[in-house]
């Protein structure tokens, strides 16, 4: 009888084994989709490598702890706007199926091929301020778009952000975005280094908040550091500017990449 590698404990497991009857850990779900390893794991899910075993297709499905209430409706948000955008956006990925089992949610989602912003500064040091400036054009253009469409994605990071071989920048995980009016308080996940300081403090956010991660993430690669958390920021004094009632100016600022040893350029300091 067939049989294949487990992608967690690399031992042998047959071939329509629903699960590794040595680790316990998923082989083949809904009866299609074999699991053949790991793309990424947090505190909420896991994202699988998968294969439709009818089509020889090549899916991520990302299955999330929905266990409460909020959570479900956060997943059922993050299915309709990958649904209702990505055919149009193609710096989102397409959604193709999703469904419950007990405490968990599954969305089967296109699989984008290439290494993510964080992977390539691991593995090939800091980006050229050019390469830099064209990232940034390129995705505040996307973000644009998004915006527009009343999206606020809420989690940008090198670790969120690939680049394909043809040289286009994907935003991944949606999983804590909004659609529409003001965003919810409580994100479910937060990146102290790229979440913006409302975002750290529960205050609500918008499409501002979208620019400062971004900024964040071109100043992680163009330094090979991320800028400092926005929590050791949020404790300052917030300083009202024009006597508007919404405070969101910090009286200390990030070190400028001009002072560290990464190269510069006026027009990258402009943009």
């Amino acid at each position: 009888m067939a049989s294949q590698m487990c992608y967690f404990c690399q031992n042998p497991v047959k071939a329509e084994a629903n699960n590794c009857p040595h680790c316990g850990q998923p082989q083949i779900l809904q009866g299609k989709y074999r699991l053949t390893g790991l793309l990424g794991q947090g505190g909420f899910g896991i994202v699988y490598d998968a294969t439709d075993l009818r089509f020889n297709r090549r899916y991520a499905i990302k299955a999330i702890i929905t266990s409460s209430a909020t959570a479900q409706t956060q997943v059922l948000e993050e299915a309709n706007i990958l649904a209702g955008h990505a055919r149009h956006f193609p710096f989102m990925p397409e959604i193709y199926d999703t469904w419950s089992e007990r405490d968990r949610t599954f969305l089967v989602m296109e699989y984008v091929p290439g290494p993510t912003l964080a992977d390539l500064v691991d593995d090939h040091g800091r980006w050229t301020a050019a390469q830099v400036e064209q990232f940034m054009r390129v995705t505040l253009a996307d973000l644009a778009q998004l915006h527009a469409a009343g999206i606020i994605h809420r989690d940008l990071k090198p670790a969120n952000i690939k680049r394909t071989a043809k040289g286009t920048f994907v935003l991944l995980d949606f999983g804590i975005s909004k659609q529409g009016g003001g965003t919810l308080a409580g994100a479910r996940a937060l990146s102290p280094h790229y979440s913006p300081p409302e975002q750290m403090r529960g205050h609500p956010t918008d499409e501002r908040s979208d620019l400062y991660s971004l900024a964040a993430t071109a100043y992680h690669l163009l330094t090979l550091a991320p800028p400092d958390p926005s929590t050791n920021r949020v404790n300052l004094p917030l300083v009202p500017k024009h006597g508007k009632t919404r405070a969101t100016y910090l009286e200390r600022k990030p070190t400028s990449p001009r002072c560290s040893k990464a190269t510069s350029k006026p027009s990258l300091c402009h943009l």
